[in-house]
């Protein structure tokens, strides 16, 4: 009963989790960068996901360094929108996050990304307490081909 007490001082609303998915989804992808000073070393790697999922914003993407099926390294990284300078140079980035970060070429089999994405807040104040979650396989981002508007 005392539980129940707790969850009436909660000024606002909370709602589960959406599982519905959008057909209209951009494709996730991703690609090396500029070649770095350490050529067949270091690459810097960008990975292109959509912003927004079912009016969830992209917020945080984890990336797993696993071996052999056992994690050996896990790590955060922030996604932020497309720039107007990137968008000026690029169009086609037009509704993607962009996070970057640096990979020896010969591990792209073993990253795994997931990227998280939350619902804003309702104008009666309701939350979410969590969003669409994708999973991916860097080889497989690197596999895509993405239209690039020139």
């Amino acid at each position: 009963m005392k539980y129940l007490a707790i969850l009436f001082l909660f000024p606002f609303s909370i709602w589960a989790c959406s599982h519905s998915s959008d057909v209209n989804e951009l494709v996730a992808y991703a690609s090396i960068m500029e070649p770095t000073p350490f050529p067949k070393q270091v690459e810097a790697i960008g990975i292109f996901i959509p912003s927004e999922i079912d009016n969830a914003q992209a917020s945080l993407m984890y990336i797993n360094y696993v071996n052999e099926d056992k994690l050996m390294l896990k790590t955060s990284t922030s996604v932020s929108k497309a720039s107007d300078w990137e968008l000026e140079s690029n169009p086609a980035l037009e509704g993607y996050s962009i996070s970057y970060f640096y990979l020896n070429p010969s591990q792209v089999n073993n990253i795994q990304i997931t990227v998280y994405y939350h619902y804003p807040k309702t104008k009666d104040g309701s939350i979410a307490m969590c969003g669409p979650v994708r999973n991916h396989k860097l080889s497989d981002l690197m596999a895509v081909k993405p239209n690039k508007a020139n």
